[in-house]
């Protein structure tokens, strides 16, 4: 793992990439614990833990109907391959069950889930065979958009089992600025002469305090709250274990949420 020579150190990101990164002996801890951090690892992941990446090429948005009557919006994603191809059956299915995933999915596709028309029908669409009136369930991204998915252990003893487990989405929709309305010209008021008042002494503007620096793309990248990137930036704030904090992760958002790591040390400096 450790090349004396160079001074590097292999390490895995999560979609099983093999990355070497500067490493210094007299601080190994200090290195290794920054990089776990940012969420990569000095083993593979296993074949259920590495996360792939594929990008959607078309969504429908349906409403699944739950046990107890309520109902939770459902997207049937569509991958885009290399070579353009869009598959026609459904891909993979997302569930939209708390108020994090629905504005997680808006932020990705730069929609609003009150405007998309949602399709009224159990069964996905086939996009080879789509029916008259189906058209307008079939949403295409805005700008590349990709779904973040890992395989699902369950699936190989449970026919019924999603084959995909979502992850999170990633998007170049978040660096297109929206188009703001442009501003009506406005007729000039007539100037009215007043007196010239006496100059005030201006005082001097009390200096702002610099706001923290959270450029770091890593720092703002989703990651399940079970990521340990996630526990133990939790953990160090609190200056607990990673038990105590993965715990409390689960209680305050729910399993399936996803969060930052600047998201997760704002939200455990919030509860102190």
């Amino acid at each position: 793992m450790l090349d004396n020579k160079t001074g590097f150190i292999k390490m895995f990101a999560p979609n099983g990439a093999e990355v070497y990164l500067p490493f210094d002996p007299t601080r190994a801890r200090r290195l290794l614990a920054e990089y776990e951090r940012q969420g990569l690892t000095p083993t593979p992941p296993g074949e259920y833990e590495r996360e792939r990446r594929d990008e959607v090429g078309a969504y429908v948005v349906r409403l699944h109907v739950n046990g107890d009557g309520s109902e939770t919006p459902v997207v049937d994603v569509y991958f885009r391959h290399r070579n353009g191809w869009v598959d026609k059956l459904r891909s993979m299915r997302v569930y939209l069950n708390t108020d994090y995933d629905r504005k997680a999915f808006e932020r990705a596709f730069r929609v609003s889930l009150e405007t998309l028309e949602f399709y009224d029908n159990a069964t996905p669409i086939d996009r080879g065979k789509v029916r008259p009136g189906q058209e307008k369930y079939i949403h295409m991204p805005s700008c590349p958009t990709w779904v973040i998915w890992r395989l699902n252990p369950a699936s190989e003893s449970d026919e019924q089992a999603p084959k995909r487990l979502f992850v999170r989405w990633e998007s170049q929709c978040k660096n297109q600025p929206k188009q703001q309305p442009k501003a009506q010209p406005q007729q000039p008021k007539p100037q009215q002469s007043k007196p010239n008042p006496k100059p005030k002494p201006q005082s001097q503007p009390k200096p702002q305090p610099k706001a923290p620096d959270t450029d770091n793309p890593l720092d703002e990248a989703k990651q399940p709250i079970s990521a340990l990137v996630i526990v133990d930036t939790v953990a160090k704030v609190w200056n607990v274990g990673r038990g105590e904090a993965a715990k409390a992760l689960y209680k305050a958002f729910g399993k399936g949420a996803q969060l930052s790591v600047a998201e997760a040390r704002r939200w455990a400096q919030a509860q102190m």
